[in-house]
């Protein structure tokens, strides 16, 4: 057992003294877990997904200056007021996704929704329909909410009614029969607004609105809280790939360099040798695993919600990745053939195990073949221990597999190394 320690302890530090390979082993991985959450919207600030626009408010006026108000008070919105040029230059440049204009005559309609038009320009990318349509509707909302505001005070409404009248009468297209009923309802709105009493109505339910009562709802345990949770999971994959790497590299060195012969001389095993080696590299995944998980909640929120799942999941993408570096170390003789082997099988795997693409946005047909893939089931334990919920029960089968590729790999590479040094 001394032996074994002391094999392991001396590849630990020969790992710590190669700076380049730890780079690999964990600040690679640490920083593609940072690009891809931060890419696709793990900051967690409440203002990161708020759609960045410019404002131009060029009438001036207070209902102008209202809706302005409205519109920057909208958590969904991050708003710029800007001039007219200013803003078509941000927009043209990718700097804001939009321009909203409030022209000349918006203070017109006193906030009516006929009559006089009601100018409102968006300028925006034509290809960018989703937030068109986002923008529309946050448009409309400010909108509805100053016509309410303008029916808390009755009296305010009888001149753009008035103007409205006078719009009709004058040069409007409507046929005449659609002309007379709009013509016959602003009238008798003209009315009621002149005689109502302000002081009831502003107590009456018209003027309140739809009642809406919130009702706190918990947060759901399951499902990733931001994309942190899910670029992590990847990046312990990438650490593990890189630390199973290293090793195999190590071990293939050693015998192009006549260590590992000497190391037979001595009073040791063959068996003892590479047990020795198989426990620093199971060590070494563990802690590198550990460390990228620590950084991640400490820095990114990301929590585990099962401690003794993740437990599992570690020790056995720890074993089930350490067989894969026996397996892989003797794919060749030397040091070139085992590098090109190595990462091509390593690279493959992560391609269609969710290394590169998350498990959670493969198509139906890519998250099948990533069955054979076990990047894929350590991914799948970390996910299942950080954001997926899985009770014991669910994590036996992700365990499992690694341990069986882990035994089955490692058992393999022993039985090439055997034949080999023959």
């Amino acid at each position: 057992m001394q032996g074994l320690l002391t094999l392991a302890l001396k590849d630990l530090r020969l790992l710590l003294r190669d700076r380049a390979g730890l780079f690999w082993i964990l600040f690679f991985p640490l920083l593609m877990a940072i690009f891809f959450g931060s890419i696709f919207g793990g900051g967690g600030d409440g203002g990161a997904n708020a759609l960045p626009i410019a404002l131009v408010d060029e009438d001036g006026t207070e209902a102008s200056g209202a809706f302005a108000d409205r519109l920057a008070k909208s958590e969904a919105l991050r708003v710029e007021r800007l001039t007219r040029a200013e803003a078509l230059d941000a927009v043209r440049k990718g700097r804001l996704v939009a321009y909203v204009a409030l022209a000349k005559g918006f203070g017109d309609t006193g906030g009516l929704p006929f009559g006089v038009d009601q100018p409102i320009e968006v300028g925006i990318d034509p290809s960018r329909r989703a937030e068109k349509g986002y923008l529309e509707g946050i448009l409309m909302q400010s909108s509805f909410e100053g016509i309410v505001d303008q029916f808390s005070d009755p009296r305010r409404l009888q001149e753009p009614i008035k103007k409205s009248l006078e719009s009709l009468d004058g040069g409007s297209d409507l046929p005449e029969d659609q002309r007379a009923g709009l013509r016959s309802f602003l009238g008798s709105l003209d009315t009621f607004l002149g005689s109502v009493d302000t002081a009831v109505y502003r107590r009456g339910p018209a003027a309140a609105g739809p009642r809406i009562e919130t009702v706190a709802i918990a947060e759901q345990e399951t499902g990733p809280r931001s994309a942190f949770e899910i670029s992590f999971a990847q990046a312990v994959a990438w650490a593990l790939l890189g630390t199973v790497a290293s090793f195999a590299m190590s071990l293939v060195k050693e015998r192009v360099e006549g260590t590992f012969l000497r190391l037979r001389v001595a009073p040791l095993t063959r068996g003892r040798i590479l047990a020795g080696k198989g426990l620093a590299c199971c060590v070494a995944c563990t802690a590198t695993v550990v460390l990228l998980l620590l950084v991640g909640r400490a820095l990114f929120g990301v929590r585990v919600s099962n401690p003794l799942a993740m437990g599992l999941a570690i020790a056995a993408a720890a074993i089930g990745f350490t067989g894969l570096m026996m397996l892989i170390a003797t794919l060749g003789r030397s040091e070139r053939a085992v590098a090109g082997a190595g990462w091509g099988i390593l690279l493959l795997m992560s391609m269609l195990g969710g290394g590169m693409v998350p498990l959670i946005a493969m198509p139906p047909w890519m998250q099948t073949a990533s069955h054979a893939s076990p990047v894929k089931w350590a991914i799948l334990g970390m996910e299942g221990a950080i954001w997926r919920g899985f009770s014991l029960a669910e994590m036996l089968l992700p365990c499992a597999i690694l341990l069986a590729v882990g035994v089955v790999a490692f058992a393999a590479g022993v039985a090439n190394l055997s034949k080999s040094d023959r």
